[in-house]
């Protein structure tokens, strides 16, 4: 039996945070499982207001909201992540997050 602690049942498969798994204790054994991954994407001005265009930024990904700066704009485009499940993710310009 596994348990799975300090993640979100909503990132697990089936939302579930105990698993059972069958093994023969004379043979190597190993338990595949994907774990979905929350992320928050924005971008953050560094030159002032009356600056004329291009904007300079920093742009940001995090793990936790509590890591996003107060200061922080959501971000438009397309973010691509290539080998998961979801290859693009379309940001709107209207929320940062959380993209799975």
């Amino acid at each position: 039996r596994l348990r799975i602690d300090g993640l979100a049942p909503c990132l697990l498969p089936g939302g579930a945070s105990e698993y059972v798994a069958s093994y023969v204790p004379t043979e190597a054994s190993h338990v595949d499982l994907e774990v979905a991954c929350a992320i928050w994407v924005y971008w953050v001005p560094l030159n002032d207001d009356d600056e004329p265009e291009p904007v300079e930024c920093v742009v940001g990904v995090a793990l936790d909201p509590e890591q996003i700066p107060d200061e922080a704009e959501p971000l438009a485009g397309i973010l691509r992540c290539p080998g998961a499940e979801l290859e693009e993710v379309v940001l709107d310009g209207a929320t940062m997050g959380p993209f799975v």
